[in-house]
């Protein structure tokens, strides 16, 4: 029968499991508005927030291209929650933050 040493030997590492990488949000984005589609994602979009089709659009495209999105506008418009619907549309809001060797990105 093993040991408790020689058990603990045999058992990953932390650190071995977790390996911080770079997450290429940009990337991220710009396939995921690829995949899905633009018109998709207007339809999507307009369940949620009505009458920004236009902005929505200017804001895709940008980020199609891998631009940074800056909205300016009064309180009450719908800036956030034009952002957070955009995150989840394209399931970014949950992004793989940690990989592991052993296991699937969470």
């Amino acid at each position: 029968m093993a040991s408790g040493k020689e058990l603990m030997a045999l058992l990953p590492r932390l650190s071995d499991l977790v390996k911080r990488e770079e997450i290429q949000v940009n990337k991220l984005v710009t396939d995921a508005i690829r995949t899905k589609g633009v018109k998709k994602i207007l339809t999507e979009l307009e369940r949620e927030l009505k009458g920004l089709d236009d902005i929505a659009m200017d804001v895709l495209s940008s980020l199609a291209v891998g631009r940074h999105v800056l909205i300016m506008g009064p309180v009450g418009v719908g800036k956030t929650t034009l952002a957070e619907s955009l995150a989840e549309i394209l399931h970014v809001s949950e992004p793989p933050h940690i990989s592991r060797s052993h296991a699937t990105a969470t």
